[in-house]
């Protein structure tokens, strides 16, 4: 029984057992959002940062149609870059203030723009658009910026408007604590924007300013779309050897926790191996001193969902060892690929992640 579910009380709990599995799944998405929704949006590309993060890494015309809230459930809002930046900023502060709540990943890159020429580029303006919002509701802001090891004073204006207009400043100059805040309604047409310029006291000889993290909250609402769950990795095949710690991955939207197994007979007996939010998408599974031609892995969710291994997958004794080694330009690094984690290295080290034997190191 999952911690969520555990929640419910005596009463929910026999309603909820005597609903079909589609009103089920929704009630269940319902409960455990509680009375508020945030949407986490990281700005930057050198360090992204993990589900239930929302990462844009496009300055030019980042766009997310479809934002996850904190539980990883959709949330039909969108987000997208309106007004152009010039950049990405990497020196963040990795060491954000524990009253921020806010992961280093996060802090660390930024988005920033400029007012003077810098790169044979001028963006004396930048901003990004909440699009798909309920015009009755309100949203609160929170944003976030950092340059560390700046000696001069990068302060950056931030106007969140919507049916009203609220201004507020951060001298993101080794800042590591300091967020501003808006609370407004969205417009008619249901967008809130956020624009940056330099603020009147910056005098940096550019006017650089910057954009690092949001963090968007408002009144729970229901998650868009339905619930649905597959099971990626071990699907049938693989040879996973005993101690290594191979991933589990699956595919799934809507579902707040999971619960993954495996079997050694071919499904006629499962044992647990853990229990993990549905927006983590993986889990790393150490391989148990069991070895069989005959495994399985199922996972299953409150949402009454389940996916089992199309075939049977190895649990080998074997303790061979291939490690091969990527001496490569900046292909191999991942430049030029979309994503960038799509590189033909990543690739290949998928295909070879079938097979604990095999380790790649790209250097």
């Amino acid at each position: 029984m999952t911690k969520a579910f555990t929640q419910f009380s005596l009463l929910a709990l026999i309603c909820l057992l005597l609903q079909p599995a589609a009103a089920l799944a929704s009630e269940s998405r319902s409960l455990l959002q509680g009375g508020m929704d945030t949407i986490l949006v990281d700005f930057g590309g050198a360090n992204t940062s993990p589900a239930p993060w929302n990462n844009i890494t496009n300055t030019m015309d980042g766009n997310i149609p479809d934002l996850i809230n904190s539980y990883g459930f959709q949330t039909g809002y969108g987000l997208m870059v309106y007004d152009a930046f010039n950049g990405i900023n990497t020196n963040g502060t990795q060491s954000p203030g524990e009253d921020t709540n806010l992961p280093a990943t996060a802090t660390g890159d930024s988005f920033f723009g400029n007012d003077v020429v810098f790169n044979n580029v001028t963006e004396p303006t930048a901003g990004v658009e909440f699009y798909g919002l309920d015009p009755a509701m309100d949203y609160t802001v929170d944003i976030f910026a950092s340059r560390v090891g700046a000696t001069d004073n990068r302060e950056t204006r931030y106007v969140v408007e919507g049916s009203t207009t609220d201004t507020s400043y951060i001298n993101v100059s080794d800042n590591t604590d300091v967020l501003v805040s808006a609370t407004v309604q969205p417009e008619t047409d249901g967008t809130i924007r956020i624009s940056l310029a330099p603020g009147p006291n910056n005098d940096n000889m550019n006017g650089f300013y910057y954009l690092g993290a949001v963090r968007f909250s408002y009144t729970s609402i229901a998650p868009v779309g339905e619930a649905s769950l597959s099971l990626i990795s071990p699907n049938g095949g693989e040879y996973w050897q005993v101690g290594t710690t191979p991933s589990i991955r699956w595919e799934s939207t809507n579902v707040g926790q999971v619960t993954l197994e495996y079997s050694t007979d071919n499904g006629g007996e499962w044992m647990m191996i853990a229990t993990a939010p549905g927006y983590a998408k993986s889990y790393l599974w150490t391989i148990p001193d069991e070895p069989t031609d005959s495994a399985l892995v199922r996972i299953t969710a409150a949402e009454a969902l389940s996916d089992t291994s199309d075939a049977v997958f190895t649990i080998a004794e074997d303790t061979s060892e291939c490690t091969i080694v990527v001496l490569g330009s900046s292909t191999a690094e991942g430049i030029g690929a979309n994503p960038r984690d799509s590189s033909w290295v990543n690739r290949y080290s998928d295909f070879l992640g079938a097979d604990s034997r095999f380790d790649v190191i790209n250097l």
